[in-house]
């Protein structure tokens, strides 16, 4: 049954697969290059994660009614209101 492996080809030719592969012996393959260059994996889901994050913050800070917290000063020391 015919299965399909991603895989980096250098310049000069060389195939990358991206997961070990285990045949009984030698098979044919068929090579489709893309025009897009590799993803760097770590990369795009460190931008996920952080696109997400972003978002996410973005909607507690729309959805949260941050009035009745108390107010801290940019040193970090919290502000007496008289209580």
């Amino acid at each position: 049954m015919p299965r399909t492996i991603e895989a980096t080809i250098s310049q000069n030719g060389t195939i990358r697969l991206s997961e070990p592969v285990k045949l009984p012996g030698p098979r044919r393959a068929l090579v489709t290059i893309l025009e897009e260059q590799p993803v760097d994996e770590a990369a795009a889901e460190d931008q996920l994660i952080g696109e997400a994050g972003a978002e996410m913050a973005g909607q507690v800070l729309e959805s949260e009614d941050f009035s009745d917290w108390p107010s801290y000063p940019a040193n970090g020391k919290r502000e007496s209101n008289g209580q």
